[in-house]
């Protein structure tokens, strides 16, 4: 297996995003599967530069994903004790909330991931999912 094959899954992944096509549990499994690895994470490096599409890719691929198969990426690479690889998680989780806050509900486990984890930088980006979720609860009304 070429040590580039998670980078070129996650640009794949990416490019059926961003065109708009289904969006099948391959896609999920190969998203899932591609973050969990530090380059892509890091702007692969091929031929001696970076290969990096996005300011975040991740979140722009998952932005067209059903909130619950993007909060479930999210929540796997957030668990995961890589520093890296759940701060990925946890950096995506954020911006899809601030684009989709009506999606907290499907966030729940990945708030609750973010809020346990080891290492203390990720559990800072709970303050901020937290943030975005009492917001949207703000602006809901009882009926």
């Amino acid at each position: 297996m070429s040590r580039h094959t998670p980078a070129v899954r996650a640009a794949a992944a990416w490019g059926i995003a961003r065109a708009g096509l289904p969006w099948t549990t391959e896609v999920t499994t190969a998203v899932a599967e591609a973050w969990q690895h530090g380059d892509v994470l890091n702007g692969d490096v091929i031929d001696g530069e970076q290969w990096r599409w996005s300011d975040n890719p991740l979140a722009e691929t998952l932005i067209v994903a059903e909130p619950a198969r993007a909060a479930q990426i999210c929540l796997r690479l957030t668990q995961s004790e890589d520093e890296d690889t759940a701060e990925c998680g946890a950096v995506a989780a954020v911006a899809l909330l601030e684009e989709h806050p009506h999606a907290y509900p499907a966030f729940a486990p990945v708030i609750a991931a973010t809020r346990a984890h080891q290492d203390i930088p990720i559990r800072s980006y709970a303050d901020d999912l937290d943030a975005l979720t009492s917001a949207d609860a703000g602006d809901r009304t009882v009926c």
